[in-house]
């Protein structure tokens, strides 16, 4: 991020110091990757960054996608072990879906402007998206909507502050 940021800080974001903080304030452009689900709160933390934003300033996340179809396969046989290569991963204290994102980004101040799925190339989900489906439309929802939602393995979003 170095070359591309005029400022980059690796810090406890729950716990910043003051005088970043003030550096912070105004910052037209955020970035926390893959950080949502590893704090302790992150409501207040979406509201930190919302307070110190500038008006109209960006807000860059990626969430694992807590809905991917290899979770609800895991869940469905009792099997959530945490692996770094897994969704939940061992740092994980949160879990998101694309809705769940969404509505936390609109209840502190942003609204999406874009983004995007990141799909992997992952053979074995064919033989899991049909129970997908099925389960979704036992539930009175849209299968086709749920077997969307599992696809991504994390979601990439940009938000403006509102």
């Amino acid at each position: 991020a170095r070359p591309h940021c005029d400022f980059v800080f690796h810090a406890d974001i729950e716990q910043p110091d003051p005088a970043m903080l003030a550096q912070l304030n105004g910052a037209d452009c955020w970035v926390l990757g893959d950080v949502l689900t590893e704090v302790r709160d992150p409501a207040a933390l979406l509201a930190l960054v919302r307070a110190s934003m500038a008006p109209g300033g960006t807000l860059v996340v990626s969430v694992k996608n807590a809905q991917h179809w290899s979770v609800q396969a895991r869940l469905a046989i009792g099997d959530l072990r945490y692996t770094p290569d897994t969704i939940p991963g061992p740092a994980d204290l949160h879990l998101f879906t694309r809705g769940t994102i969404l509505d936390m980004l609109r209840h502190n101040g942003f609204e999406l402007r874009g983004g995007s799925p990141v799909v992997r190339e992952e053979s074995a989900r064919d033989t899991y998206l049909p129970a997908i489906r099925a389960l979704a439309e036992a539930a009175g929802v849209d299968g086709e909507q749920a077997i969307q939602d599992a696809l991504p393995w994390q979601y990439v979003i940009v938000a403006q502050a509102v």
